[in-house]
């Protein structure tokens, strides 16, 4: 390997992966950069080299380009991606793309970064027609994203929350009356003087935005957020609602190879399976769980009471995972207990960057009407601080149990 790549890029990975991409350019511009440059901006950004190839798995090979070839390339580049035929959107500035120096002072590495799209400005697809020019990153690839990705993200471009639906032909009958019940007791018992707590079930259904009056066409209804929260698991996965909902609970305590599963929560006929039930079995599954050094503290009725960072933790990776799903998507909640983890599971990708969902008070959900309904019952601040909350949690774990919250990325 030269022994100018260690200074050359010291702060950056050697190797391809899911942020860094190398390409040689030595016959002028890849074809492949766009789908880099597609994939990049539809996951979570990435820098991308021209002028080095990764030889193996452990090497690479900074040849660099002339001088005048590389300036050629960079406004080859730029013409290409201010070409609407060509690129959808151009989310670059001047500074993400530069020229580095090599030691042999004739050559130069062309460094081009490119930052995730908003969710407004997704998908960023190559050519004319997104269904076919829209690519994710995976690992060291770039992918083709499916149709039903495509119109994922072109949902994901409203402003109008994908929970505030009102859906046609559902109504108070698709309810589980129970489920109502049971979350008002609960609303109650937090918040005993709350101004709702003197609605009947549809008013508070109203307030909670699980019944809406839409003031531009004139309909009123039961939301998605309504039948998803407190419906009938018939009505929620009829056809015209969302037929591919599921949840999903999974627990392995002992590292058994032979023993697939110790416990499990699923759609089984014998509970109705809505969010709000859902909820209510599993935190209260993480709150026994044996792996864990500080365990929730429960009234007599068996519910959580305010405790330690590690619950809230836990708490919050769960609510997360149900508030920011894409219900429309593939595959359903999951979570599944490891005797030396958690992992948490949905369908859809975030709203935000990596960069900002680092950030504390940086906040976007897909289903603001589900969060609203989980807060009421204490569960999530709207704050934006909730990864804050999971990862000071970690530190209070058993050394061989952590929570791994992962967002099912498309």
């Amino acid at each position: 390997m030269p022994q100018h790549q260690l200074t050359l890029f010291e702060e950056f990975s050697y190797f391809e992966g899911a942020d860094v991409e190398y390409k040689s350019a030595k016959g002028g511009l890849p074809s492949t950069l766009w789908e880099t440059y597609s994939g990049f901006a539809n996951t979570g950004g990435g820098t991308l080299y021209l002028g080095i190839t990764q030889t193996d798995a452990d090497s690479l090979d900074i040849h660099g380009l002339p001088i005048a070839a590389a300036e050629k390339l960079r406004t080859d580049f730029w013409n290409t991606l201010n070409n609407r035929g060509k690129v959808s959107i151009n989310l670059l500035n001047n500074g993400d793309v530069s020229l580095i120096p090599l030691p042999d002072a004739s050559k130069v590495v062309i460094r081009i970064h490119v930052p995730p799209a908003s969710r407004t400005q997704k998908p960023v697809y190559i050519g004319q027609n997104p269904l076919f020019g829209t690519y994710r990153r995976y690992h060291e690839g770039d992918y083709r994203c499916s149709e039903d990705e495509v119109r994922r993200m072109f949902a994901d471009q409203s402003s109008e929350p994908a929970d505030s639906r009102i859906l046609q032909h559902f109504g108070w009958d698709d309810l589980d009356k129970d489920s109502i019940r049971q979350f008002r007791n609960r609303f109650a018992s937090r918040d005993p003087y709350h101004a709702w707590q003197e609605e009947d079930d549809l008013g508070l259904l109203k307030k909670l935005g699980g019944w809406r009056h839409d003031r531009t066409s004139g309909q009123e209804g039961l939301t998605l957020a309504g039948l998803l929260m407190f419906g009938k698991h018939e009505a929620i996965t009829d056809p015209a609602a969302i037929p591919g909902f599921h949840v999903d609970y999974r627990e392995r305590v002992l590292d058994d190879p032979a023993m697939r599963w110790s416990d499990r929560v699923y759609p089984d006929g014998k509970w109705e399976a809505n969010l709000f039930q859902f909820y209510q079995r599993i935190i209260l599954k993480l709150s026994t769980n044996p792996n864990l050094k500080n365990p929730f503290r429960r009234d007599k009725e068996g519910y959580r009471q305010a405790g330690t960072e590690v619950h809230e933790a836990l708490q919050e990776a769960l609510v997360n995972a149900i508030i920011h799903a894409d219900y429309a998507g593939m595959g359903g909640i999951v979570v599944e207990c490891y005797p030396d983890r958690f992992e948490f599971a949905n369908p859809g990708s975030l709203l935000v960057s990596r960069e900002q969902l680092l950030l504390s008070g940086t906040s976007e959900c897909r289903n603001k009407a589900l969060q609203k309904m989980f807060q009421m019952l204490g569960a999530g601040d709207k704050a934006g601080s909730g990864l804050d909350k999971i990862r000071r949690g970690w530190g209070l774990i058993l050394p061989r149990c952590y929570v791994d919250w992962c967002k099912k990325a498309c």
